[in-house]
């Protein structure tokens, strides 16, 4: 019967379990810095989207005319399809839409 040294292989799991234990608390602390700063650029990101007043007036006729200007490409196609001929719209696209 040969022997099995138990004490050792006890010894060398309890070594395992501490360091296990070790690198899970050093982990958890990073992460716990980590989460911290992207909070703090996270605050800093809205800080700085405030200052610089985002949605002013100036911001939201912008996104109007994104939404108008297609509008009228888009009336026009229908009317193309249609095949009608509306000399007012023509001449509005062609000398107003267009050369925006």
């Amino acid at each position: 019967i040969t022997g099995i040294d138990v004490v050792q292989i006890a010894d060398q799991a309890k070594s395992d379990l501490t360091s296990l234990a070790t690198f899970i608390k050093d982990g958890l602390e990073t992460l716990k810095e980590s989460v911290a700063n992207v909070g703090t650029f996270l605050n800093n990101v809205d800080d700085g989207i405030e200052s610089v007043n985002f949605w002013g007036w100036q911001m939201k006729v912008l996104a109007a005319c994104l939404f108008i200007l297609p509008s009228f490409l888009i009336i026009g196609v229908g009317l193309v399809m249609l095949d009608l001929d509306v000399k007012p719209y023509q001449l509005a696209l062609t000398y107003g839409i267009m050369p925006l």
